[in-house]
């Protein structure tokens, strides 16, 4: 089956096909091999191009698949390394100021600081906290690995989440979570699961934790 840039391409290749004959039955007297040659050649890395475009993987499109995002990424070896890139992308932003809708780099709301560093590895996230949580997997948060996003807000009656916050696992150690995320208080910093601002706050708010690359 085509894909929409594929599709694309398909449709311009017949139109420009049909202009091209219809001007030789005006013209006659024109040569076409030389024209035909060149356009076939035009075609033929427009359909390359497309083919490439539409491998990409955008997360704002919540059928992509986050297990071939490797493929994205070929110059580091491994998920793991991927991983790892991911969170010590983000540890120079530490102190940096929240800002409402602000994506970086001077400033960040909490979903367009997670936007912000996978973007930088060609993963493109919604500038949404609650859209990015229906990406991934969800994991528990004890087995909760660098580079998984970690969602914050409430249930309602109907048992739906309401997503207000999002942050990113710094590391874990033996269970214990260290969260670096974009806070309305005091900008990027990193929470702990073992501290008393989890205990007595981000606890009660947690909703679940998801796995993007994977």
């Amino acid at each position: 089956m085509l894909k929409q840039g594929q599709k694309f391409i398909f449709v311009a290749d017949i139109l420009i096909f049909v202009i091209i004959n219809m001007t030789f039955l005006k013209f006659k007297h024109i040569n076409r091999t030389p024209i035909l040659c060149f356009l076939f050649f035009i075609c033929s890395e427009a359909n390359s191009f497309s083919q490439v475009k539409s491998d990409t993987v955008l997360f704002s499109d919540q059928t992509a698949k986050p297990s071939v995002l490797h493929t994205m990424v070929g110059y580091l070896d491994s998920l793991d390394g991927l991983r790892e890139t991911i969170v010590n992308k983000a540890f120079p932003f530490v102190g940096t100021p929240y800002k409402y809708a602000s994506s970086g780099p001077s400033s960040f709301d909490c979903s367009g600081f997670t936007q912000f560093l996978f973007a930088y590895f060609d993963m493109i996230l919604p500038h949404n906290a609650f859209l990015q949580s229906q990406l991934g997997n969800i994991v528990k948060l004890t087995e909760a690995i660098k580079g998984d996003l970690m969602f914050f807000g409430y249930k309602s009656k109907d048992g739906s989440n309401h997503i207000s916050h999002v942050g990113m696992v710094y590391s874990n150690r033996n269970g214990v979570v260290e969260m670096i995320h974009a806070s309305t208080s005091e900008g990027v910093r990193i929470d702990r699961t073992d501290s008393n601002n989890w205990t007595n706050y981000w606890s009660k708010k947690f909703i679940f934790a998801k796995r993007l690359v994977d």
